[in-house]
């Protein structure tokens, strides 16, 4: 059991599927390249914020409750808040990895 030092979802609700608008969308724009002039700790956070996983800092005007977080010193996460969000993000990676619906999924599509 890992304890976070601030509220993280549930990896089940984090499964949950996305409305179809939101796939639409995602289907149409092109995610941040790995390649991004950014540091990696910024491409953590932006990654974990698409699959809404909250990472500490000043939380956005319509944040979702459990995005609500204090903030570090200085507004910005520390890098224990970004290391817990890619906990999060991994851990909600290998739940789908290991889904047996995803699993018939690829098999179908594989077919």
């Amino acid at each position: 059991m890992v304890n976070y030092t601030t509220r993280m979802p549930d990896i089940e609700d984090l499964m949950q599927v996305w409305p179809a608008e939101f796939e639409e969308a995602l289907g149409q724009i092109n995610l941040p390249p790995a390649e991004l002039d950014a540091p990696l700790s910024q491409y953590a956070e932006l990654l974990s914020l698409l699959l809404d996983i909250p990472v500490a800092g000043p939380p956005a005007k319509n944040a979702p409750a459990h995005a609500r977080i204090p903030a570090a010193p200085g507004g910005k996460p520390s890098s224990t808040h970004v290391v817990e969000a890619l906990h999060v993000m991994f851990s909600l990676y290998a739940e789908f990895n290991s889904s047996a619906h995803f699993k018939a999924l690829e098999r179908s599509v594989g077919s």
